[in-house]
């Protein structure tokens, strides 16, 4: 009887590796297609959010739901990450081939660079997997999320950085870090989403009445 909290524990733990194991392999399996990257991120994102908030789930079945919604709109997405990607991953490669010693202000713009494509990604997904609403706003609001909510964004660039790190050193959590990265990201993002989008409100009703 003493063992049991610790055996609930041990097999709550497993329980949870398991899940960020299934979901993580299902995200790589949506994005095999290519077009579809948008739509697996999505409802892998979506999945990170309700265990985030420890909302009721079937893992399985919430994945392929969401992943049907919307297939055309993650497309245009698709497109957009792919384009944002091709072009910053081709300014680092071209910028690191050129970089010496002296290049300190190079190396600082690769950095900006690698910041800014990681952040605005990460804000487009959680909002395509939570909100339904155009292309163009979810652009504009990740955009928008990355340079107004400044600290939360420098934190959660942080957080991905250092999941990274961590697997360079245990190659084995390949198998769940697209999970960790989803539910981790979900929790630093809902803390500033109501209150960016209650600003982009009062911002919008000043604009109306001038």
């Amino acid at each position: 009887m003493k063992n049991e909290p610790e055996y609930y524990f041990v097999f709550k733990v497993i329980d949870e590796i398991c899940d960020l194991a299934v979901v993580s392999i299902l995200w790589l399996i949506g994005c095999l297609p290519i077009f579809t990257i948008a739509a697996s991120t999505k409802a892998l994102f979506y999945i990170g959010r309700k265990k985030a908030l420890k909302e009721e789930y079937q893992l399985v079945n919430d994945f392929l739901e969401c992943y049907r919604a919307d297939l055309l709109q993650s497309m245009w997405l698709t497109l957009f990450l792919t384009l944002l990607w091709f072009l910053s991953l081709t300014y680092l490669i071209v910028s690191h081939q050129g970089l010496t010693d002296d290049s300190i202000l190079q190396f600082l713009l690769m950095g900006i660079v690698f910041f800014e494509c990681t952040l605005i990604s990460t804000y487009l997904v959680y909002i395509f997997s939570n909100y339904q609403i155009s292309c163009f706003k979810m652009v504009r609001d990740s955009f928008l999320l990355t340079h107004t909510q400044f600290s939360n964004s420098l934190k959660l660039f942080g957080m991905i950085v250092s999941f990274f790190i961590l697997l360079y050193y245990i190659p084995g959590l390949i198998i769940i870090l697209p999970g960790m990265i989803a539910i981790g990201a979900n929790l630093m993002i809902d803390e500033v989403i109501s209150k960016f989008w209650s600003n982009q409100a009062i911002i919008q009703e000043s604009g109306t009445k001038e």
